[in-house]
């Protein structure tokens, strides 16, 4: 079954890569998404036999290094953790490729973009189902590579180009981290098996400490943690059906799902969840305070992606794996039907993405006003959404005793600014005038049905799949001890939020408050994110363009190293050559003369 599912994409992105030209942009968009729906079927069946009988399955298909002292197999797993996963991958993937088919339609390389998200799919499930640290680091590789080919899928833009490479250079570090944690691995337990990891026990110390840092550190370049999130929100050149894969079901969640698959190795050291905990719960603080000062509709949802992949990593941090892993699942949906239905305003209104230009699209765009709001109250947590059944009870667990109360008010404030700019986007889209002149003025949606679909589709998942999947997490709904205002607490933080924001963008008083200086100096903060680029651009960039260029390059490589060796060679050769020329006199007699002493000096060392 393992097999099965990795064919379903890959003949996808084959039949698409090689037949392409013949199929044309009706038969590759057909072929795709059949072998992606076929995917789709397949991977909830598997989940449907799995629930009743509840065995794992492993696949062990060569020796890859068959080494005496390393072992590395080619393995497939099928546990709880992947199979939950794997419904989500292809779920959300074969939702995305039934989008592009209309969205994308009239691209000239609408065959290419379909293999290429065949081909991003196809490393995901490899990263997913991989048995041991080596395989989940091809599948690794491969999605950041996918995300590169997605992102400058556009490549005559320019800011195209620059945040492909930015985003591939920003996953370098991460990867760089994950490499030396697989060493570090290696080293102490000799192996890379999941068995092997969640079965060894490790001590508390140095070595477990920095082996978790390191992983950490991976994962939070694949899910732009602080520090190393910059690419995501310029990762929104590409197409917005990209955006809607990268944010819901691929690349991104791929550092949340190593840390859930290391989970032994986090709770064996207490300062890694520690760290782990502090870099979340900044992070979801962080990145919803700089979403709610965009302007792009597309940046604001982006930061909204990075503020949640935060309450995953914190919830990590506070032993709550499980809860993690149920959140990644739930944010998935709701963050797949917030881009295809940014994607389905950018559409209608010109590829127009700034929300000042939107405005009063209610009356006729319908249906992608329902898609948005129960996307947005779903994000917000609202009570028997699918979001509520992972993000409130984060909340609710963050505010027990027993963990930093620091965390618990990070999170609480990533969560009202959540909702503001949830709510924002909904009034200045669909309630209010337009800010800043429109470039049309459409009196009907022009999105297709394949388009409109999957909204009505992810629409219904926001609704149901927090309360289906809820019992498979076996995970209690609410901590019988904890005082109900500490419940309700979040709800209400978050019913604030959304009355401030309404009352600032429908009232006078708001507008005034909107222009005052001080507030523009807060919103121009944050709207820069908090200056991060500035510091990283200062501190990091130039720092290591003045090393490389001015002291590596100009130093030492055209420096000592040109005086050394290239320049040294060559006058040297100079030399010996004019050394040598005089010898050639012309005159025979010296000729002879050279060659008795040479043949002399050869028989006298000879014998």
């Amino acid at each position: 079954m393992s097999l099965i599912l990795l064919w379903f994409p890959l003949i996808s992105f084959m039949s698409c890569v090689g037949l392409g030209r013949y199929l044309g942009q009706e038969g590759s968009s057909l072929i795709s998404c059949l072998l992606l729906f076929l995917g789709f079927l397949f991977s909830w069946f598997v989940a449907y036999k799995y629930l009743l009988v509840g065995l794992d399955c492993v696949t062990s298909l060569w020796s890859w290094v068959p080494l005496s002292s390393l072992l590395i197999k080619v393995t497939l797993t099928l546990d709880k953790l992947s199979i939950l996963m794997l419904t989500v991958v292809f779920t959300v993937s074969f939702l995305v490729h039934w989008y592009s088919t209309s969205y994308m339609w009239g691209d000239p390389h609408l065959p290419r973009f379909m293999s290429y998200l065949s081909l991003f799919t196809f490393f995901m499930v490899l990263l997913v189902q991989a048995n041991n640290l080596p395989l989940l680091f091809i599948g690794w590789e491969g999605v950041g590579l996918c995300s590169y080919l997605l992102v400058n899928f556009w490549y005559t833009r320019m800011l195209a180009n620059t945040s492909a490479i930015k985003a591939m250079l920003v996953n370098r570090v991460g990867d760089l981290a994950l490499i030396l944690a697989m060493g570090l691995i290696w080293a102490q337990l000799g192996g890379f098996e999941w068995t092997t990891i969640n079965q060894a026990v490790m001590k508390p110390g140095l070595i477990t400490t920095l082996i978790c840092v390191l992983l950490l550190v991976g994962a939070a370049g694949k899910s732009a943690q602080l520090g190393l999130h910059t690419w995501l929100p310029d990762a929104m050149e590409g197409p917005t059906p990209v955006s809607a894969l990268i944010h819901a079901a691929t690349m991104v969640t791929a550092g949340v799902f190593l840390i859930l698959r290391c989970a032994p190795l986090f709770e064996s050291t207490p300062t890694g969840l520690v760290v782990t905990l502090l870099l979340g719960s900044v992070t979801a603080l962080f990145a919803a305070s700089t979403g709610l000062a965009q302007t792009d509709i597309k940046k604001v949802i982006a930061y909204s992606t990075t503020s949640q992949l935060g309450y995953m990593v914190a919830s990590c941090g506070l032993y709550q794996f499980t809860l993690g892993f149920n959140h990644l699942i739930n944010h998935a949906y709701f963050k797949a039907l917030l881009f295809l239905s940014a994607g389905a305003i950018i559409h209608t209104n010109m590829n127009e993405q700034d929300l000042r230009r939107f405005g009063g699209l209610w009356a006729t765009s319908p249906i992608t006003l329902v898609g948005i709001t129960i996307g947005s109250i779903s994000l917000m947590g609202f009570p028997f959404m699918t979001g509520f059944y992972s993000k409130d009870l984060i909340l609710e667990i963050s505010s027990m005793g027993n963990y930093p109360y620091w965390a618990n008010f990070l999170l609480l404030g990533g969560a009202g600014l959540t909702a503001a700019y949830s709510v924002k986007i909904i009034i200045l889209t669909f309630i209010n005038k337009p800010l800043m002149g429109r470039k049309n003025n459409l009196d009907h949606d022009s999105n297709s049905w394949s388009i409109l679909s999957p909204l009505i589709m992810l629409s219904i998942g926001n609704i149901s799949v927090g309360f289906i999947i809820f019992p498979w997490v076996n995970f209690p709904l609410t901590h019988p001890l904890l005082d109900s205002y500490i419940k309700v607490l979040p709800l209400g933080i978050s019913i604030l939020s959304v009355s401030i924001i309404s009352w600032i963008y429908s009232s006078k008083v708001g507008t005034k408050m909107v222009k005052n200086p001080n507030f523009q100096e807060i919103n121009s903060f944050l709207f820069y994110a908090w200056q991060f680029n500035l510091i990283i651009n200062h501190l990091v960039a130039k720092t290591l363009w003045s090393l490389s260029h001015h002291h590596l390059y100009k130093l030492v490589d055209r420096g000592w190293v040109e005086e050394l060796f290239p320049k040294l060679a060559t006058k040297g050769g100079t030399t010996l050559s004019k050394k040598l020329s005089l010898v050639q006199s012309g005159e025979i007699l010296n000729y002879i003369a050279i060659l008795i002493v040479f043949f002399t000096l050869v028989a006298t060392l000879t014998y």
